[in-house]
């Protein structure tokens, strides 16, 4: 039983000593209150039983209505980017009255309305003014307290560099990773897309096989041509409807310089390049050309080993691509398989557009440019344009991409910047469309003058720059400044009762004719009484044998390892240590769960269950959450943790009365 008691952290077990009226809590340390608990007569005053009995675990993270609310106020606070609803359990547990959800995502609207009584609204906020939700869903003219918000661009066939080789823009999956302008592979936080009326630019560039064809707000990484002192400028993010022919598009030059090793067998002579880009130049790329080749070559490797080094570059001739161990490799190694690509010349007329593209790049970090369309500087190469077009176009669907850190990814071999609201990076305007997320919650704010407002977003905000040396978070409070009187808070979740190291920066706005000024919320735990994963695990027994990764999976995160290993990359999977919070559970989860896996041996691993999922987000078991297992992933990792907002909320609620 002391065990169990333990597993309660120190704020769980002053609550159960207030709900049963035990006195003489507020001296001791934990240990002593365990103590004091158990001296209790168990028929009089508690049951402990009812305290730590399995099936609930941990009352901080399955139960969330356990917290006295004694506030004064009835706050009625509309939620946008609402998800499946994370954010509004929490305020609604902290006891406020939530007026409407909104998120643009159907099935995390169906996963809200079944479990609030009030509206869950599926809409863009772009199409959706504040005026117009209030004529709509606020017809009792609610007074609207609080706003909170968690808060794109280039038409279909836009080919989009990946860490496997260039794909359409439309077929890019979140769990993939996208090569920056700074050549690190980073991963997509959100995919965008929308309906789009306006004016579409088509942009002609030196040495790319297509036009590139964006929205007027996209920005992209260039140097403008100074001709009255005939230099270049210093690099820049610009829009796409203020580039002129006198600036330069950039492209970042791979230059890593490994050696890659595939089963301990280490490819490090010149042959095997040679022979490797010879087989990429082969019109056929049949198992009988691979034996051919080998034959050829001599090579004194295995063939099993070969036909798994091969099947690397594709399975069709239509589909080749270039791996990133061979971008990756010295500049020697890809000059031979650059002359093993060339030895016969039948590759010129058929290759596909995303091999065009791959093999530029090799060209590109072997210093091959004509000074007639542009020049390589600083590892960067920069095309000269050739002509900007406009076209007004109707109701066309363009896409776009949130990347983790570095808020940049490739378009065809030219680098190009989020467009996107919330996660806010290179040059800033805030009057710019590009920040229409952000400005839609600007909007609701300016609309509906709140008492307060509570911004969340991922913590990388914080360090983004533009080039002109600005901080966005800077820009982005100068903007709700204007108004209110703000702060910028840096907080753990885990700090909250959530068994999850999932930090977030978190900004509180308070209305300036209230003359209060908002303060940080205290951490309600210290860094020993975080939660560990443990404490909200199912039992060993209870999991169904389809979690655990099979031998093969076993195999292929090893191999997984040596190839990251091989790219240069950091390796992904993670394995949870059982007495600190989880790692933070992403969106892409429900690809392999490697992010966060339960490991009980070096051959039992196994992925996290739904309802594991769920407690580590702090929602309660009995949370609804529709749609697929994919659906239902996506819609966790998106969340707000629960506890995170309830603690959000008392707070509001405490810096108001």
């Amino acid at each position: 039983m002391n065990d169990n008691l333990k597993k309660l952290s120190k704020k769980d077990l002053i609550q159960k000593c207030k709900e049963n009226n035990i006195k003489g809590y507020s001296t001791k340390n934990k240990s002593e209150i365990i103590e004091l608990i158990k001296s209790i007569n168990v028929n009089d005053k508690i049951n402990i039983e009812e305290i730590v009995k399995p099936d609930i675990l941990l009352n901080t993270v399955i139960k969330t209505n356990i917290l006295e609310n004694n506030n004064k106020l009835n706050l009625n606070v509309v939620d946008l980017f609402c998800g499946c609803g994370g954010m509004s359990k929490g305020l609604t547990d902290a006891g406020m009255n939530i007026i409407a959800g909104i998120d643009v995502w159907d099935k995390a609207i169906v996963s809200y309305r079944k479990n609030f009584h009030h509206e869950g609204i599926c809409e863009d906020l772009t199409k959706l003014p504040p005026e117009k939700f209030n004529e709509l869903y606020n017809k009792k003219n609610e007074t609207i307290d609080l706003i909170v918000g968690g808060p794109p661009c280039f038409i279909a066939g836009t080919k989009v560099l990946t860490n496997t080789g260039y794909k359409n823009i439309e077929n890019i999956k979140i769990t993939e990773q996208l090569l920056t302008h700074t050549g690190k592979y980073q991963n997509i936080i959100n995919l965008q897309k929308k309906n789009y009326t306006g004016t579409l630019y088509e942009l002609d560039i030196s040495n790319h096989f297509d036009k590139i064809i964006c929205t007027e707000e996209h920005p992209f990484y260039i140097r403008r041509f100074d001709k009255y002192n005939n230099k270049f400028k210093q690099p820049e993010w610009k829009n796409a409807k203020d580039l002129t022919l006198n600036d330069y598009y950039g492209m970042i030059i791979n230059n890593n310089n490994i050696i890659p090793e595939f089963s301990t067998f280490i490819l490090d002579k010149s042959n095997y390049w040679y022979m490797m880009g010879h087989f990429i130049g082969c019109e056929d790329i049949e198992k009988k050309t691979i034996d051919k080749i080998l034959l050829i070559y001599n090579q004194e490797c295995n063939n099993e080993i070969w036909y798994n080094i091969f099947k690397e570059f594709g399975t069709c001739i239509n589909n080749l691509i270039i791996p990133n161990w061979i971008h990756n490799a010295p500049i020697e190694f890809i000059n031979e398989f650059i002359n093993g690509y060339t030895k016969e010349n039948k590759h010129i007329k058929n290759i596909s557009l995303n091999l065009k593209y791959e093999l530029q790049r090799l060209y590109f970090k072997l210093g091959y440019i004509s000074t007639d369309i542009g020049f390589i500087e600083d590892n960067y190469v920069w095309f000269k344009p050739i002509s900007i077009n406009k076209n007004n176009i109707e109701n066309i669907i363009v896409y776009n991409f949130e990347v983790a850190i570095d808020n940049s990814y490739i378009v065809q071999n030219t680098i190009v910047h989020n467009c996107q609201g919330f996660s806010i990076a290179g040059k800033r305007d805030i009057r710019d469309p590009r920040n229409s997320l952000f400005m839609e919650f600007v909007k609701y704010i300016d609309y509906f003058h709140p008492k307060a407002f509570i911004m969340e977003n991922v913590i990388g905000i914080l360090s983004m720059k533009t080039l002109k040396n600005e901080k966005v978070i800077d820009i982005i409070l100068d903007e709700l400044s204007k108004n209110y009187n703000c702060i910028v808070c840096k907080l753990y979740a885990s700090d909250f009762e959530v068994p999850q190291n999932r930090r977030r920066t978190i900004i509180i706005g308070i209305r300036k004719d209230l003359n209060i000024i908002p303060t940080e919320p205290k951490p309600i735990l210290s860094i020993n009484e975080r939660i560990p994963v443990k404490n909200i695990l199912l039992d060993k027994n209870e999991i169904d044998k389809s979690y655990y990764l099979s031998n093969k999976a076993l195999e292929g995160i090893a191999n997984k390892k040596q190839k990251s290993i091989n790219n240069g990359n950091g390796f992904g999977a993670q394995y949870l240590d059982m007495d600190k919070p989880s790692y933070t559970i992403p969106a892409r989860y429900w690809k392999d769960g490697y992010d966060a896996l339960v490991k009980y041996s070096d051959t039992e691993i196994r992925r996290l269950t739904i309802l594991e999922l769920k407690r580590i987000q702090s929602f309660p078991d009995d949370y609804i959450i529709e749609g697929t297992k994919k659906d239902i992933i996506m819609q966790i990792g998106n969340a707000v943790a629960c506890k995170f907002g309830y603690y959000l909320g008392k707070h509001i609620i405490n810096t108001l009365q």
